[in-house]
């Protein structure tokens, strides 16, 4: 159980408005760059992390639906409610 509390808390810690401020002055083609073929650009990645959170933090420990199923963001992607990204590279 300490584990699950330690990635609560760690997943707490990532704060939306920070992560904000972070990517505010970048432009689309900063975001979607790949800097190798096999790295993920900055926003798959944060695609990523939310669905990691969601999936997992929300589904597994909080025992809450998923938000890219239950708010139709699969939709707005083009992609299956049991995408997560494994796999994409």
């Amino acid at each position: 159980m300490e584990q699950i509390a330690r990635l609560a808390d760690s997943c707490e810690k990532l704060k939306t408005e920070e992560a904000a401020q972070i990517l505010l002055g970048l432009d689309d083609d900063t975001l979607a760059r790949q800097p190798a073929d096999q790295c993920n650009s900055i926003a798959w990645i944060l695609w990523h992390m939310t669905r990691v959170v969601d999936s997992f933090i929300h589904t597994r420990l909080r025992g809450i639906p998923q938000s890219w199923a239950r708010d139709g963001w699969h939709q707005k992607f083009g992609l299956p409610t049991r995408d997560n990204g494994f796999d994409h590279t």
